[in-house]
């Protein structure tokens, strides 16, 4: 090799180190594999996730955490700041970098120090509140959600990674305000945890006799967060020792032909030596955190590493409690709920709590099924004859192009999917508190014989029997594997054993009885037919509601007690008995001056003659509780 040759590989090679030098130094690692690092910071940001140990009351579902924490491939919200085209353009406020400071003889004034940590402060602030400001397109003031803003699927061919731009530096908005919320909160975050790693706040010193220096300076050993990374912040208080070091990563300081360079004679960032503790492994459920690889994060052990990294965690779980209660504030706690959900849920348009698999368009939004598809669609009618409301656990869909319908509300049980041309694969899950879950299953292909079964715990039964004429489609029937519609175990105190009467349904009383019974309240009896359910109040509408209705499990927000009196007296006047194993008791009157004032007739308790369902040896509350739950056994009384 000549001179000129040597010579020009010499330069190729010292450029290469000046331009790749940033992305690999300027904040706790992004890359996974890539010049040492880990990918911390995703580890970090999966404190979010709904399985990490120290969650607090609030998470992401995993393909909507991906877009903030990133993933293999996909730098995502967090990660963006770390890019290479972002790290060559600067600035170090996005990393918290150049607030350093050394108490005595020092380059840069305590004031400087604090200058160069506020820019830092405010531009973490203005992303959290362009954060706040996009996530109002998620939800309308209306309620309603916003479909396309939401969904991680657009196309209907797989989840769309969210681009992340930069808002604070003028970028074009994110077009969808759930990425563009992602990525707000990201680049907030990576501000957030950069300072726990570039800083001495959450760390300590190299003890003596080292000695404190540029190369060492304290460490000020704080767990807790610092009131300028509280999101709206209300003060600035700067320890005097606190210090982020220099960005000496940039390309003047990369420079290998510069005689000066911006941070000699300061407390630097380092890359192996210097202030940062950024590179170590993360356990990102746990948030354990072993092997630093830098000098200040191997100190004690390595216990300055596992600090920064419990702290930057806690960090970013108060950024989006921060955040949350920011929403409330300026849309209201209803719409900001219904946000929150928007955000946190994979698919929030459907009340299943899962949705997945492997089928073309499982994360996409329910649409009308396409013109000429017809024959690849399956569609499920689900009756459900327990008189529990389940609650959707998972709608997986294995093969198939998309969904046409999912449970959108409390009861909703109906679906239907879609597949061109291989057909449709999947199953959806329901659990019925109390007596366990039904998996309801198809297989649909486009050749060959199509299959629909249901499984189910040992407390319910299933069949699933096929549309005449459909193509796809079944109607499973759900019930309880003891064949009455409430349990027949179901018990409550009652009167000492008495012939069975004549099976009746709950009826109209006059005018005049009605007046009696109500003027006899809650425990009217006749005398005729023995003792009522001993301590019981089954008003509703009366002084004890909250109690009685926590007991039903039934009532919920929204519903009036004269509503929920219609709604049973309907019930049993179009000829529904009492379960099986269930007497009619005429003399205990639900309702008190409620049904009168509607004009409605009184209604009466179903009740068994058992009064130790539970087998303890006693008449307690737990056997009078399953006793109240056997008379609300008519299905979809209160929701529909």
């Amino acid at each position: 090799m000549t001179s000129l040759s040597r010579g020009v590989v010499a330069l190729t090679l010292a450029c290469a180190i000046w331009v790749l030098a940033p992305a690999s130094a300027h904040a706790f690692g992004t890359w996974n594999g890539v010049l040492g690092q880990k990918a911390e910071h995703e580890r970090i940001t999966r404190t979010l996730a709904c399985g990490a140990a120290d969650k607090e009351g609030f998470c992401l579902q995993a393909h909507s955490l991906d877009q903030l924490a990133g993933e293999r491939g996909y730098l995502g919200g967090v990660g963006e700041p770390d890019s290479v085209s972002e790290t060559l353009k600067g600035p170090a406020s996005k990393h918290c970098d150049n607030g350093d400071f050394l108490d005595g003889s020092y380059p840069l004034s305590r004031a400087n120090a604090t200058f160069g940590l506020k820019a830092c402060v405010d531009r973490f602030q203005a992303y959290l509140g362009h954060a706040v400001a996009r996530a109002g397109g998620l939800v309308g003031a209306d309620g309603k959600l916003n479909l396309r803003e939401a969904a991680l699927d657009q196309n209907g061919r797989g989840i769309d990674k969210c681009a992340i731009y930069d808002s604070v530096a003028g970028e074009p908005p994110s077009p969808r305000s759930k990425c563009a919320v992602f990525a707000n909160l990201g680049r907030a975050a990576h501000i957030a945890q950069d300072f726990w790693s570039h800083s001495n706040w959450g760390d300590r010193a190299e003890p003596a006799p080292a000695g404190i220096s540029r190369s060492n300076p304290p460490g000020l050993n704080n767990p807790g967060s610092p009131d300028f990374l509280r999101f709206p912040m209300e003060s600035m208080t700067v320890p005097p020792l606190l210090a982020t070091g220099c960005d000496d990563t940039g390309l003047d300081s990369r420079n290998p032909f510069a005689s000066k360079k911006p941070c000699d004679n300061r407390v630097f960032h380092g890359t192996e030596a210097g202030l940062n503790k950024d590179k170590g492994v993360i356990d990102p459920v746990t948030g354990t955190a072993t092997g630093p690889t830098t000098s200040r994060g191997r100190l004690y052990g390595g216990a300055n590493f596992q600090a920064v990294v419990t702290g930057a965690r806690m960090q970013t779980r108060l950024l989006y409690h921060d955040f949350a209660i920011a929403m409330r504030q300026r849309y209201g706690l209803d719409r900001a709920r219904d946000i929150e959900r928007a955000l946190s849920r994979d698919a929030p348009w459907t009340t299943c709590k899962q949705v997945g698999g492997g089928g073309k368009g499982a994360f996409s939004v329910p649409r009308k099924l396409p013109d000429g598809w017809r024959d690849t669609s399956v569609r499920g009618s689900v009756v459900n004859r327990t008189g529990v409301t389940p609650d959707c656990e998972s709608a997986i869909l294995e093969s198939g192009e998309g969904w046409g319908q999912l449970p959108a509300r409390p009861g909703d049980l109906n679906f239907s999917a879609f597949g061109q041309p291989g057909g449709t694969k999947g199953r959806i899950s329901f659990s019925f508190p109390g007596l366990g879950t039904v998996t309801l299953h198809w297989d649909d292909p486009w050749i060959g014989s199509s299959k629909y079964t249901c499984s189910t715990s040992s407390e319910l039964k299933c069949s699933a029997t096929k549309i005449a004429g459909a193509h796809g489609g079944a109607t499973y029937a759900i019930s309880r594997a003891g064949g009455s519609s409430r349990a027949a175990r179901a018990s409550t105190a009652v009167a000492p054993t008495r012939s069975r009467p004549p099976r009746v349904v709950a009826r109209s009383e006059s005018a005049g009885d009605r007046s009696a019974a109500i003027a006899r309240g809650p425990h009217a009896k006749r005398a005729e037919v023995g003792e009522v359910p001993r301590g019981l109040d089954l008003d509703p509408c009366g002084e004890r509601r909250d109690e009685v209705t926590e007991e039903l499990g039934v009532f919920h927000d929204g519903i009036g007690c004269t509503r929920v009196l219609k709604k049973l007296q309907q019930a049993f006047l179009a000829g529904r008995d009492c379960p099986k194993g269930w007497e009619d008791e005429p003399g205990v009157v639900i309702g008190s001056g409620a049904d009168e004032a509607a004009g409605l007739p009184a209604m009466h308790l179903c009740w068994t003659r058992s009064d130790d369902d539970d087998d303890d040896g006693d008449d307690d509350p737990a056997d009078r509780r399953r006793g109240l739950q056997g008379f609300t056994y008519l299905p979809d009384l209160f929701l529909n």
